[in-house]
């Protein structure tokens, strides 16, 4: 079963070939609101939380603390002092250093421990990616 979480949410790909077009209609239409079943899809969760860190999606914006959950479509603002360390579902660790900011971009998830595409945007700061369970060309 393949699952694609991105900008708009995440949406299970199994059955959308047996489906027909009723279903693609379907998952178009909730992508389209923003259909809050296709939104609570967790990426991962963060790990460990220092100063101020913040994380904005569709459903507006949230303080980041350990074990909160991380959505595809976030982007994580760290504030001066602050710090987050993200764990993926694929076991992928990404740290985010003080004054950044980090847009997660979309999530291609095979398996419950693997993903086939991950992309992130690094508008400012610093930050350090140590890859997952996941094959390399998949990052």
């Amino acid at each position: 079963m393949n699952e694609y979480c991105g900008r708009r949410g995440a949406v299970s790909i199994a059955g959308l070939r047996s489906g027909g077009l009723g279903t693609v209609a379907a998952v178009g239409i909730a992508l389209l609101m923003g259909s809050s079943e296709v939104l609570a899809q967790s990426a991962g969760q963060a790990v460990a939380v220092s100063g101020s860190v913040s994380a904005s999606g569709p459903e507006g914006v949230r303080a980041l603390a350990p074990g909160g959950p991380v959505y595809m479509g976030d982007t994580i603002d760290t504030g001066v002092f602050g710090e987050a360390q993200i764990e993926f579902t694929d076991a992928t660790m990404l740290a985010i250093g003080p004054g950044s900011q980090v847009a997660l971009d979309s999530y291609l998830v095979e398996t419950r421990t693997t993903v086939s595409s991950f992309v992130i945007n690094a508008a400012r700061g610093a930050l350090r990616f140590i890859s997952g369970g996941s094959r390399s060309n998949s990052y």
